[in-house]
């Protein structure tokens, strides 16, 4: 019947879906990568334990001149100067070049507030998306924590 708890609409248990799947995984042998394209590839390069690359997005600017860039996101990138944190994760901006040391960091704290935010362990850049060319641009970050004190008289 379809509206039985537990079997889909062609009277299968679920469990059978499931055990089928766990043994194909099992039995099929380790997955495969290679990249699709062998002579163009770009290698970029971030700090030791930054994760550069965890995330990356390709970007068109418009102004003041057209030009591609690939953005990456370092989810353990050190933290830059004046954040009062170690490690808070980052983005960089990189141009499509052959070179692989040609990234730069994007600032993109300016005016935090040190005494009412924490930075530390943020994973800033876990997530980047682009709009495309011209439009906006979505970093993520996975803890990111604001405060206020009170005091009481």
């Amino acid at each position: 019947m379809a509206g039985t708890p537990g079997r889909d609409p062609w009277g299968a248990p679920r469990i059978c879906y499931l055990l089928g799947s766990l043994l194909a995984g099992l039995l099929s042998p380790g997955a495969v990568a290679f990249n699709l394209d062998v002579m163009g590839a770009l290698r970029k390069e971030g700090g030791p334990g930054s994760l550069f690359g965890f995330s990356v997005a390709l970007r068109g600017q418009l102004q003041p001149r057209p030009q591609s860039w690939l953005l990456a996101g370092a989810p353990q990138a050190l933290a830059l100067p004046g954040q009062q944190a170690n490690r808070t994760g980052g983005l960089f901006a990189c141009p499509l070049s052959l070179e692989e040391t040609d990234c730069s960091r994007v600032d993109i704290d300016r005016g935090a507030d040190v005494q009412k935010e924490s930075k530390e362990n943020q994973w800033l850049g876990v997530s980047v998306q682009s709009q495309g060319p011209g439009g906006k641009i979505v970093v993520s970050t996975t803890f990111f924590f604001t405060f206020n004190i009170y005091h009481f008289y």
